[in-house]
């Protein structure tokens, strides 16, 4: 994975991707904290009862998350949709190591990119009037936590790749499979709101402990416990989440990169540009996007009067349309091919 040639090859196809996912922390994180100084000193200077208050600006991690999925898509996905896979694999490398090259070149700009806009964040906030309120110690989590997600979104999204056929299904389903946890609780939620909720007390208190739960579980929302806390805690400095949570970007990265180089290694490319590279995931894949979407379509428009035996029909009728509506479309889609530049 360390080959110069391997390096080169991934870093043409995806060099675009990889400036943006350095210019995405280095403006929202020293550029901002720099005129967020600039701005205190002038407030406290002007008004001498000027209250700090902290609130941590995370959307930025949404559009880094994005970066790094379109990072995982270009330089597997697009090898499939391009046919250009049939190159790399006959290259003079192993399967695995041409799959640890593609991990290896997004996990050292990842690392690159976060520890030197934390570096630079904690430096102006030392030099500046930002260290009379803020906590670096703090900054050192966020940026232990956020180094953490990144990858296990980036592996995760490399994973995803080895079972797609093309760019296109490769970002749809990491888009789809990184929220899963959470949607499937919403899903799980309104179904059981239709049918038991009613009168149940208890039924609100323990789905509150279960929504954290599937937040922790979501990559994509680890992160936004920081500013849970932030806006919980009564001193201007950020709260920790607790350190247990670092385990669940671990297990993403370990259990991801393990069966993903496992998949890439047995990848074939007869069904390259189709959604599924695998014919045997197919029949699975069909049944659980037909009962996602046949919830989805259940509880969507809903009624507030719960457990109604007529609010129960609808739901149903809801759910049997949207599931006959989806198993046609996928029908049609799963065998499509969408490729360009073969004949």
């Amino acid at each position: 994975m360390f080959h110069k040639a391997l390096w080169k090859l991934n870093y043409k196809h995806s060099k675009f991707l990889i400036w943006a996912l350095w210019l995405v922390p280095l403006y929202f994180l020293p550029f901002t904290y720099y005129q967020k100084a600039q701005k205190t000193a002038y407030l406290i200077k002007k008004f001498p009862d000027f209250h700090y208050e902290y609130y941590p600006n995370l959307q930025w991690t949404i559009f880094e998350m994005f970066i790094l999925i379109g990072l995982a898509s270009v330089l597997i996905g697009l090898e499939r949709s391009s046919s250009t896979m049939d190159f790399s694999f006959s290259l003079p490398f192993q399967r695995t190591t041409l799959f640890l090259s593609k991990w290896f070149i997004g996990v050292t700009h990842i690392f690159g990119a976060t520890t030197i806009s934390s570096a630079l964040v904690v430096l102006v906030i030392k030099t500046s009037i930002l260290d009379r309120f803020e906590d670096v110690d703090t900054w050192l989590w966020f940026y232990l936590f956020s180094l953490l997600t990144f990858i296990a979104v980036y592996t995760f999204s490399l994973f995803v790749g080895t079972i797609c056929g093309s760019i296109f299904s490769q970002i749809s389903l990491n888009i789809i499979f990184l929220y899963l946890p959470y949607g499937l609780f919403e899903l799980m939620m309104s179904f059981i709101q239709v049918h038991w909720s009613q009168g149940n007390q208890s039924f609100y208190l323990y789905s509150d402990k279960i929504r954290d739960f599937f937040n922790a579980i979501t990559l994509p929302k680890l992160l936004f416990f920081f500013e849970e806390y932030s806006a919980t805690k009564e001193s201007f400095q950020m709260g920790t989440p607790s350190l247990m949570l670092l385990v669940i970007p671990i297990l993403y990265i370990i259990v991801s990169l393990i069966i993903g180089v496992l998949l890439y290694k047995h990848a074939h490319c007869e069904n390259n540009g189709k959604i599924l590279v695998f014919d045997r995931l197919k029949p699975f894949f069909m049944i659980g996007v037909i009962i996602c979407f046949s919830m989805f379509g259940g509880s969507f428009f809903a009624q507030d009067n719960f457990s109604d035996q007529s609010n129960i029909f609808s739901y149903y009728i809801r759910a049997i349309l949207t599931g006959t509506i989806c198993y046609f479309i996928l029908r049609k889609v799963m065998n499509t091919r969408f490729q360009w530049g073969k004949r």
